[in-house]
Parts: C-alpha cells; structure tokens; sequence
C-alpha cells in the first residue's frame, strides 16, 4: 500500500538572549500532535516538535511504525531539521 509522506512542525521556538534569558511563544504543539494522530494511520508522518513539549499522546505515536519524531530548540534548529529532512524524504506539498 503506498503510504504518502507529510511533515508537520509544532512547538514554540526558543531564541535564547544569555544563559538564563530567551524569547519564545506560547505554543503548545498539540495542533501538530493532533494533526499527527489523524494522518499516522494514512500516511508516513514526521513530526518536527520542541524538545520541551510533553503530551501523553506521543507515547502512543512512538508505537506506530508510520511515524519518526525530530526534536529541535531555536528557529535554526527547526530550520537545520527542516533542511534534512528534505534532502532524505520526499514529502507531499
């Protein structure tokens, strides 16, 4: 069965200022995460998602085949996953 591949990016980004200082947003992921578990059991499903978010959801997503999650921090992160992830997947648009 050919399974199509999408993307999806959640979180906020972290653009830290000093050690103790960042700038960010107030995004929780769970639109990503939930756009996640609708498309996982259709179609090839990466996740770009904030290292600090935590949602009971993804241990249920970790279980299925049809998904790989990519962690990132800062907007470059986010930009660097992006990026590799385009040069190794060909995904829908």
């Amino acid at each position: 069965m050919f399974k199509k591949k999408i993307l999806i990016t959640g979180g906020p980004t972290n653009e830290y200022i000093d050690e103790v200082m960042k700038i960010t947003n107030m995004s929780t992921g769970n639109l990503a995460i939930g756009l996640a578990q609708l498309f996982v059991d259709y179609c090839k499903v990466t996740l770009l998602l904030t290292k600090n978010i935590k949602n009971p959801a993804l241990s249920t997503l970790l279980k299925n085949k049809n998904f790989k999650l990519v962690r990132f921090e800062t907007t470059e992160d986010l930009l660097n996953a992006i990026e590799e992830e385009a040069k190794t997947t060909k995904y829908e648009h």
